[in-house]
Formats: structure tokens, C-alpha cells, sequence
């Protein structure tokens, strides 16, 4: 009901266009809320939630597009110690949003699959995918980020923390895999893990990131004052600087790996 602002419980929601002019075109805060098949344009975040009661929540198979913040934005309240869990972000299409495509952060345990996540950040700078805690017991755990096409996010010129990355483990998310995902042609580096543990960044094909061209955000694979991370059989070229660059951290195997064709080292 485009008049009085409302979707209705008895609509057939499917190809519907949801369209917001400041606030959020979709706002969760119960559980096992299933949000597909709709376009969420032109808000300040197309699907957002940030609540406790976030377990079983599935955002799928939306066109969520144009927003002026977030794509995807769902966490859990920044002092709550009980785990929300079982969040599935699945073959959505998450384009040319003003800062990160999805969002996934504090104490949350979710599946990010199948997405295609382009041109977002053009307002801000942003990340395609971007996971991040406010303190290391409030933080991602378990999150599962795989099978995603990660084009085109754009960083900001004007930020020295520059972003504009394919996806990000940020401020200490723990048990994080990055699998079979294809990030190529960002403006930042392909995936990063940064203050994290326990970060699992295999089969992935990475290639052509850092256009840019910003030192310290063109690497494919980029490790910052992480712990205990794993970089196994993941295709990496074409970089403007690292094939992977792992600095300031610990416990970090990097195994079985294609490395080639980097603007300055392979690792």
C-alpha cells in the first residue's frame, strides 16, 4: 500500500517494490521472519535488524538496491551475550548501496551464500560483505561466508581507513570461513581478516583487486593483527600490490595456493 506505507499480512509479497524515502525499507525484530522475493529500494537500509530476537531470520532471493546506508544490515545489541543464530542471507542481488552491501555484526552466527553483492560504497565507502563486533565477547562467530560474486565495491577517497574491500572479517570476529567465493575488480583488497581469530579463507578465486590503487587496500588477501587464520588453495592475480599480505599477525598457514601475477609481492 504505497498511500499509507504498508505491506499487509494477506498480500502475495512476491516482485513487490518496496521504496523508503529516510527510514529503512525493512525493519526486523522477531524471530524466524522470512523476508524474499521483494525489492527494497531507495531507504537509508534496505533490510535491517538489530535486535536479540534475530535467531531464524532468512533474507532471500531480494533486489535490494539504491539505499543510502546498508544493503543487508543485521547484528544483535551490542551488550547482549546471548547468540543469535541460524541467519541465512541467501541469493540476494545487493547493488549500489552507499556503504557496505551486507552487514553482518556483534554476537551473531550466520550463512552468507549465493549473493551477488556490486557497486556498493558509493556514497561512503563500503565493503561487499562486512562482519564486525563491538568487543570481543559481542562479536561474529561462526559465520559461514560462501559461494557470493563480490564486484565493484568502491572505497572513500577522503577515509584513511579506505575499505572498499570484497569482504572483511573486522574487529574481533572468531571461527570465520570465506569459501568458494569469486571477488574480483573492488577498489580495495579481495577478503580481509583484521583483529580476528580463527579466520578460514579457502577456495576462493580472487583476482583484480586494489584498483584503487591505495597502499595498504590492494592486496587479494589481506591478514592485519589477526590470529591463528588459514589461507588454503585459493586462486589469487592479477593484484595491484600482494597476493596476500599478512602483517602484524600470528599462527597464519598459508598452504596449496595459486599465487600470480602481483603488482609487487606474491606473499
Amino acid at each position: 500500500d504505497s498511500v499509507n506505507l504498508r505491506v499487509y499480512v494477506f498480500d502475495n509479497p512476491g516482485s513487490q517494490t518496496v521504496t523508503a524515502s529516510e527510514a529503512h525499507c525493512v525493519d526486523l525484530s522477531h524471530r524466524y521472519i522470512t523476508i524474499r522475493d521483494l525489492n527494497l529500494e531507495y531507504g537509508s537500509v534496505g533490510v535491517f535488524g538489530n535486535s536479540t530476537a534475530l535467531s531464524g531470520v532468512v533474507v532471500q532471493g531480494n533486489t535490494v538496491q539504491y539505499n543510502g546506508f546498508i544493503g543487508v544490515e543485521l547484528g544483535n545489541f551490542a551488550t547482549n551475550s546471548t547468540l543469535v543464530n541460524s541467519v541465512i542471507v541467501d541469493s540476494n542481488l545487493i547493488q549500489y548501496n552507499g556503504n557496505h552491501g551486507i552487514e553482518i555484526f556483534n554476537y551473531i552466527s550466520a550463512v552468507v551464500s549465493n549473493n551477488t553483492v556490486i557497486g556498493n560504497g558509493v556514497i561512503s565507502g563500503g565493503d561487499g560483505i562486512e562482519l564486525w563486533g563491538v568487543d570481543i565477547t559481542h562479536a561474529p562467530t561462526g559465520v559461514l561466508v560462501t559461494r557470493n560474486t563480490i564486484t565493484l565495491q568502491n572505497g572513500n577517497p577522503a577515509d584513511p581507513d579506505f575499505e572498499g574491500m570484497g569482504a572483511q572479517a573486522d574487529q574481533y570476529c572468531t571461527n570465520v570461513t570465506f569459501s568458494y567465493n569469486t571477488i574480483y575488480s573492488n577498489q580495495g583488497s579481495g577478503i580481509t581478516s583484521n583483529v580476528s581469530d580463527h579466520v578460514n579463507i579457502y577456495y576462493n578465486l580472487i583476482y583484480g583487486n586494489g584498483t584503487a590503487h591505495v597502499q595498504n587496500f590492494s592486496s587479494g588477501i589481506w591478514i592485519a593483527w589477526s590470529t591463528n587464520a588459514n589461507v588454503y588453495h585459493n586462486t589469487v592475480y592479477s593484484m595491484y600490490r600482494e597476493g596476500v599480505n599478512i602483517w602484524g599477525s600470528t599462527g597464519v598457514n598459508v598452504k596449496n595456493s595459486i599465487l600470480m601475477n602481483r603488482g609487487l609481492y606474491e606473499i
